[in-house]
């Protein structure tokens, strides 16, 4: 064969070739270019579907008890508390009974913010309900508001009592109401359901249910409160893709784009807590928000590079003459470090690594990238590195978490084995050229996120320490799948229903934050005692697990499992953040908390199954010198072959007709511009097949070669591309070795990775 020296005839060679015969015996096994719309061009005429939205269900003490916080991401609270008595039945429903009666008669009730606390003024646009930053054509809309009415009770048979429904602007000013009269007839419970008109559906900050014209003794008992959705559905648009959509539109709700910073959390007030690391991979999740076609680059470009100007000139570094490293939260816009929080070395550098990322693969519009880098290399990193104290882990240096408030340096390390570990190390090499300790798997506690995070890029292949990340990742994933099913921790309506994920989140009750995971190295498995998911875990995998992701996304989405009654749990304006299902009974208490850091860990996981985002993503690691040294170092400077199938590093399961790419990816490490023979392999039900650059793919039982020539960076690129693979197993290899005689020579450094695709 044509050996091709320079790597710009190789590429060229590479378009020509991709699309020969891979199987020369099946004439209808053609590698074939493979482009289907996403969505229907013409957007009108998506087909539509109706979710219900739950703004409150009453399962929580009253907010005068200091339960203040809705479904939807607001508050709430009572009204006209003089005359009114409220009441809650510690299960689900909410009683207004009058006290007291001034005049001809009174009025009570409650109102719930939708979107962010009342005090924060951000209504929702009920014609655009998934916000500012997604486009008009992918936008859904309010249709109706519904209102559970438990019971009505009259000492004085009022038939005059009245129950109104008002939706206010963020003046305050009724913007459309609906009254319904004659309640004292019964029969009860009933649901009140208010169908909008195009005037109604404006920009809402606040819901009302009123009791009026009431009288002494007269009561009310509500339910549950809710909405109506209209939103594009299945037929034209994939779970995946859904899942993405509203992730990205809640955790946008949680951005300021007068300061470019996140808040930590919906129903928490603008300014008051925000999240320097949610910040950052919101520059990220927006380009893929564009890439994928949901908003304009013109807002994609605003949105990354004003988080980019106030992380580089408004978010303090600190402490003040100790070191230069970021708060984990800051309030007043990016301003000030949130008394008695840390100057923590994680989120700087994750938040850093993530900017840089996101203004990579946007090209740098505005040239921010350097001022990032140099900040990561002023840090004294020397300050940060300690000798882990005797504890779960083994000896070793490690790098301190960063300082508590005042100053003191934290003893804790990152050190114990995950992507935390390896993304504080990623920064420590890129900005020093040196590496320091990471501990042999399991994790510290198996707590999912710390398997799964992209920080910036989650890790592939062998790392410098020996670790098989693919392995890893893909056991992990098994062991939580299937976490509910094994006897030590069986519960039934989990299992059944195929529900799984464990991973940091508030627990369902809303009183902590715990670290949920399978167990590691030093603690045992947190699952709330047998009880407990949360749902951004499931996000982290689908790239690597769709079908089991994408099953748990639509289970409750769709209410599909019949422990959970009909019950609301995911709808187009309700996240899940963690769920306690009772394995006695079934009985679900659900935190609908809208957290912008594990929103961002399931935006981001979800858009991984888009082959072309991880590709943008490798890429932009390989085209900055910075990420790429530091990936490199973390690689161990031996070449690092990657191949992918589909973008996932497998095991991948399909079936006939599917669409399947198979992509190669090359870091040189030290070895840049070696002579070396490269290897694409298959083996297939029909036997060994090599890619080549003149025939394509040759089925032959003795190796060829297909190019022999220096190592470079290869960037994600397509050998395979086809929906025409018949029935079987297939493992696809790519690999190096640095021997260039056009023999595979096992012995002589050879550097390869592999992935398996079944289709049945």
């Amino acid at each position: 064969m044509t050996l091709f020296l320079d790597k710009g005839i190789l590429f060229k060679k590479m378009k020509v070739f991709r699309k020969l015969p891979l199987f020369l015996f099946l004439v209808s096994v053609l590698i074939m270019s493979f482009s289907r719309p996403l969505f229907l061009e013409d957007s009108k005429v998506w087909g539509m579907e109706y979710y219900g939205v739950i703004v409150d269900g009453h399962d929580t003490p009253l907010p005068t008890e200091g339960w203040y916080y809705n479904y939807t991401g607001g508050d709430r609270g009572v009204l006209n508390e003089e005359d009114i008595s409220y009441s809650w039945d510690e299960d689900s429903i909410y009683t207004a009974t009058v006290i007291n009666n001034p005049g001809l008669w009174t009025w009570g009730g409650m109102w719930y913010s939708l979107i962010r606390i009342k005090r924060d003024n951000i209504p929702l646009d009920f014609k655009a309900i998934f916000g500012p930053y997604v486009r008009a054509e992918y936008q859904g809309e309010i249709a109706e508001v519904e209102i559970v009415v438990s019971n009505v009770s009259s000492p004085s048979n009022n038939t005059n009592l009245e129950l109104r429904l008002e939706l206010k602007d963020k003046n305050d000013i009724t913007i459309c109401s609906k009254t319904w009269a004659d309640l004292t007839s019964g029969p009860y419970p009933k649901i009140y359901t208010w169908s909008l008109d195009d005037p109604c559906k404006k920009s809402v900050k606040l819901i009302l249910w009123i009791i009026d014209k009431a009288q002494l003794g007269d009561s009310v008992s509500i339910d549950r409160i809710g909405l109506k959705a209209r939103v594009s559905d299945l037929a034209t648009i994939p779970t995946e893709e859904q899942a993405f959509l509203w992730t990205y539109s809640w955790l946008m709700t949680n951005y300021d784009p007068n300061t470019g910073m996140v808040q930590d959390r919906s129903n928490l007030g603008s300014g008051d807590y925000e999240n320097v690391t949610a910040t950052a991979k919101t520059a990220k999740i927006a380009y893929y928000a564009y890439k994928k076609g949901y908003t304009t680059y013109n807002d994609t470009e605003e949105i990354i590079t004003k988080i980019a100007d106030t992380l580089i000139n408004v978010v303090p570094r600190g402490p003040s003459g100790i070191n230069t490293l970021w708060p984990h939260f800051t309030k007043n816009g990016g301003t000030e470090i949130v008394p008695d929080t840390e100057w923590a070395s994680g989120d700087t550098i994750y938040a850093a690594l993530d900017i840089i990322t996101a203004l990579q693969m946007l090209d740098d519009p505005q040239g921010q990238i350097a001022s990032l880098e140099n900040f990561l290399q002023d840090i004294d990193w020397k300050a940060l590195l300690l000798e882990d104290e005797p504890n779960c882990h083994g000896p070793g240096v490690g790098i301190s978490h960063g300082y508590d408030y005042n100053g003191n340096l934290l003893s804790s390390l990152w050190k114990g084995f995950g992507m935390e570990t390896i993304g504080a190390n990623w920064a420590y090499a890129s900005a020093t050229g040196n590496v320091a300790d990471m501990e042999a798997p399991p994790s510290d506690n198996g707590s999912g996120f710390i398997d799964n995070a992209q920080y910036p890029l989650v890790f592939s292949g062998l790392d410098r320490w020996g670790n098989n990340w693919d392995t890893y990742r893909n056991n992990m994933a098994d062991t939580q799948i299937g976490w509910y099913c094994t006897p030590d921790h069986y519960n039934a309506y989990l299992c059944n229903a195929g529900l799984f994920g464990l991973s940091a989140a508030e627990n369902p009750e809303g009183d902590s934050y715990v670290a949920y995971g399978v167990g590691g190295k030093c603690t045992g498995p947190e699952d709330g005692n047998g009880e407990v998911i949360v749902l951004h875990y499931s996000g982290m995998i689908a790239d690597i697990r769709p079908t089991e992701a994408k099953h748990m996304w639509g289970v409750l989405r769709d209410r599909d499992a019949e422990f959970l009654q009909d019950r609301i749990v995911i709808s187009p304006l309700n996240n899940m953040e963690s769920m306690r299902v009772d394995k006695e009974t079934g009985k679900c208490t659900i935190n609908h908390l809208k957290g912008s850091w594990n929103l961002a860990l399931q935006a981001e996981g979800w858009a991984q199954i888009d082959c072309d985002i991880k590709k943008n993503l490798i890429a932009a690691v390989q085209n900055n010198i910075f990420l790429n040294r530091g990936y490199g170092l973390l690689k161990g400077e031996v070449p690092a072959p990657d191949i992918k199938a589909n973008c996932s590093d497998g095991p991948l399961t399909i079936f006939p007709g599917d669409n399947l790419t198979i992509t190669v990816i090359l870091f040189p490490g030290s070895h840049d511009g070696e002579d070396a023979d490269w290897w694409v392999a298959a083996t297939s039900p029909f036997g060994l097949y090599w890619y080549t650059l003149d025939l394509g793919w040759v089925r032959s039982d003795a190796p060829i070669p297909v190019y022999a020539g220096p190592l470079f960076k290869l960037s994600p690129y397509d050998v395979l591309n086809t929906t025409d693979l018949p029935i079987g197993k297939y493992t696809f290899y790519f690999g190096v070795d640095l021997l260039m005689n056009g023999s595979l020579d096992f012995d002589q450094l050879l550097y390869y990775d592999s992935v398996n695709v079944n289709i049945e």
